[in-house]
């Protein structure tokens, strides 16, 4: 137990600085060779040939890591529909301020909301602000103001130890509205070219948890109703967010229009920002985090960081590469649309982090059993894209479940785990395989 505010502190910086550390030691896009190649910004001449499609990838490379480089090259609906703006206009800046909600916190060391959303209805100031913002935005700056951050570490439902924290960086305010610019744009440009995966519930305009439910009643539906065989495995992916490596989410972003510039002054931010902890013993003295990195011999922090305002638009983006790969294996649920009969292929559904992937054989009468190789195989590619790219799925924390139905005389029933063994693995974070949880049809 951790009574006092030095051991306190102490325990939380640590906690903090080996999540935050982890991607940039063990993550493939932050090893050699390929990060001298892309950089940690991704804004490298070998960056760019990765977006033109002109980059050759190494032949030791790891298969899905070279899936996902060559599934970043700028599609010609991107190229037809040009750059996202990078222009943040007097009007545009004032009216997005008068829109902050009272309440939201901000780094305490800096200018905090209530000043900025204030100077937003005087046009003098409101332009000096605009200034800022546009030069930071449009020539990829990070000034010193925005490289200070105060965490907030909240402790999750029943979790009282460290490793259970949830931080909550507090950026700059102007910083943050940056962010949060980036993030909306580069949505909404992807939205228009029609380049976001519909699996991707979560992190995006006018998509709701309640219509990924509906959606997803409405495929075991089907399955009841046409007795086919549906195989499903709920994934959790590890602290998406601590592990987004910015090179390669530097990458996703500009493959759909995003210019470098606002991507380097976010991620430059990010990876020069100096920590510090706030808790119930008040903001601490002791600092750590980039300078401090650097100054052991470390490699600046990786991860989005909870509280920037671009973080779910930059996972909903780099998450649609991984569907987009997940689908030219061949994987996920046929479906057929109720109004015009369409058959449609979906992968499953995910809010966020928790990916819920469906798959079915494509011979309606097939037994589950016809569908475990390929269900084992959904799974091993699904965690070897998370592994390449941003991490690991936790087994513990996974779970799959097989609907399936036979013939009792008189009416269908569901089959149990039992009348189908089979067992399925996942790799852990630490790359030892473990055996997942299955969970009747009625549990899941």
């Amino acid at each position: 137990m951790l009574y006092k505010k030095k051991s306190y502190e102490a325990a939380i910086i640590n906690e903090f600085t080996q999540r935050f550390s982890l991607v940039a030691h063990s993550s493939p896009p932050y090893q050699e060779p390929l990060l001298s190649a892309i950089g940690l910004l991704g804004d490298t001449e070998t960056a760019s040939s990765i977006l033109q499609g002109t980059y050759t990838c190494p032949r030791d490379m790891d298969p899905y890591l070279k899936d996902v480089l060559t599934n970043l090259v700028i599609p010609q609906r991107v190229q037809d529909l040009g750059p996202v703006p990078t222009f943040i206009s007097n009007e545009d800046y004032a009216k997005a301020w008068k829109k902050m909600k009272d309440g939201i916190s901000s780094e305490p060391s800096w200018l905090t909301i209530p000043h900025y959303t204030t100077g937003a209805y005087n046009d003098i100031i409101n332009a000096v602000d605009a200034a800022k913002a546009n030069a930071c935005y449009q020539l990829g700056l990070a000034p010193s103001s925005w490289l200070k951050s105060t965490d907030c570490s909240l402790f999750k439902k029943k979790m009282l130890n460290v490793e259970g924290l949830r931080f909550i960086g507090l950026f700059a305010a102007d910083a943050n509205m940056n962010n949060k610019k980036l993030g909306l744009d580069s949505l909404l440009h992807a939205e228009e070219a029609g380049l976001l995966e519909p699996e991707q519930q979560g992190s995006r305009p006018a998509h709701r948890v309640d219509f990924c439910a509906a959606a997803k009643v409405a495929l075991m539906d089907e399955s009841q109703q046409q007795r086919r065989a549906l195989c499903w495995a709920f994934m959790d992916n590890e602290k998406c967010y601590n592990r987004m490596p910015h090179n390669i989410t530097s990458l996703a972003l500009q493959h759909l229009g995003v210019p470098k510039e606002p991507i380097v002054s976010m991620f430059s931010t990010l990876q020069q920002m100096v920590h510090k902890i706030s808790s119930a013993y008040g903001i601490s003295g002791e600092e750590f985090g980039g300078i401090w990195q650097e100054l052991e011999g470390e490699p600046p922090f990786a991860g989005m960081l909870q509280g920037n305002g671009a973080r779910l638009a930059s996972w909903g983006i780099l998450s649609s590469v991984l569907f987009q790969i997940m689908k030219q294996h061949g994987h996920g649920a046929e479906m057929i649309l109720a109004i015009d009969g369409e058959v449609k292929k979906i992968l499953g559904f995910a809010i966020v982090d928790d990916a819920d992937l469906a798959l079915n054989h494509p011979d309606v009468n097939a037994p589950a059993e016809r569908s475990f190789g390929p269900f084992q195989e959904m799974i091993n590619d699904w965690s070897g894209l998370l592994a390449a790219v941003t991490g690991a799925v936790r087994p513990d924390k996974t779970f799959i479940s097989v609907v399936d139905y036979h013939w009792m005389g008189t009416k269908w029933c569901y089959r149990t785990k039992d009348e189908m063994p089979a067992q399925f693995f996942l790799k852990d974070p630490a790359g030892v395989t473990q055996p997942l949880n299955w969970l009747e049809y009625n549990q899941a």
